[in-house]
């Protein structure tokens, strides 16, 4: 099972008491900076520790899977262009990176291994490059579901723009 969660300002409890309720046995981190000032109970190292403590391990994926992405130079301004905001389009033409495609792969794995929740910081997935994450989980025939708050959850559905051509994820702008 793979399921989609945004910290948000939640409370340390809110957040393990939502993944529970789920049964989340997995965190993967998402987020390219896995830090937070505002709300310190959601950096690395004490998530990190609260999830070990309850008994749910923690994977980091930042790195490949994190968003805050600047656009690349290179890139078909076309193949995404329904993104209007530049970090969800850069995150959507790095789909196409082997590095982030690896780290889709290992994502599945691991939802395949045990129930797993990806993590960022927006409480809204409908805000995040999760949406992204969610929609390319989809497009493989995996289904993701949004952990919104105690109770409440959502099957996920493609993105209304994406397209899946030859098994890639685009979403192209429309007129």
């Amino acid at each position: 099972m793979l399921a989609s969660v945004g910290h948000s300002n939640r409370t340390a409890a809110e957040l393990l008491a939502l993944l529970r309720e789920a049964d989340i046995r997995c965190v993967a981190d998402v987020r390219r900076f896995p830090v937070s000032r505002r709300f310190p109970q959601h950096a690395r190292p004490r998530l990190e520790a609260e999830l070990r403590a309850a008994g749910i391990a923690y994977v980091f994926l930042g790195d490949a899977l994190g968003g805050r992405r600047e656009p690349a130079p290179a890139s078909d301004p076309a193949r995404n262009g329904a993104w209007r905001d530049p970090s969800l389009r850069a995150f959507a033409d790095a789909l196409d990176s082997p590095e982030t495609a690896a780290s889709l792969t290992e994502l599945a794995a691991l939802g395949s291994r045990a129930p797993t929740a990806f993590l960022c910081a927006e409480r809204d997935w409908r805000h995040c490059h999760r949406q992204i994450i969610a929609d390319a989980l989809v497009a493989q025939g995996r289904p993701v579901v949004h952990l919104l708050g105690q109770g409440e959850r959502e099957l996920h559905a493609l993105h209304a723009a994406a397209r899946v051509a030859a098994g890639r994820l685009s979403y192209p702008t429309l007129v």
